[in-house]
Order: structure tokens, then C-alpha cells, then sequence
């Protein structure tokens, strides 16, 4: 296990666990290595260009 969350409800457990399984896997990677600050930027990449002008744009903050 490389991460987990704690939730009152098994409802609020799932809601969570399917809204992670729709992410990407490099958003999925920035919440495991704690980078919360890349995550909103990663919701916003569709595409690999799109990524790549991104993860250019952080460079210098990871």
C-alpha cells in the first residue's frame, strides 16, 4: 500500500475510491508522492501535448 485516506462511511470510502480511479496516472503518482500542488494542473491535462507544456511549466517546482 502506497497510500490511503480514512473516511466516517463505507459510502464516502467509495465515492472516493471512484473518483481516484478516474484520474490519471500521473495525478495518481503526484497524490502518492504528496505533490498536492501539481494536482489541479494535472485535472486540467487532456492530452500529451497539453501535459508536456505543463510539466515544463513546473519544472522548477517539483
Amino acid at each position: 500500500m502506497v497510500y490511503f485516506e480514512s473516511f466516517d462511511s463505507v459510502a464516502e470510502a467509495f465515492k472516493r475510491e471512484k473518483q481516484v480511479q478516474g484520474w490519471s496516472r500521473a495525478k495518481k503518482e503526484a497524490m502518492i508522492n504528496s505533490k498536492w500542488h501539481l494536482l489541479h494542473g494535472l485535472a486540467e491535462c487532456k492530452n500529451e501535448t497539453h501535459f508536456e507544456n505543463y510539466l515544463k511549466q513546473i519544472d522548477g517546482n517539483i
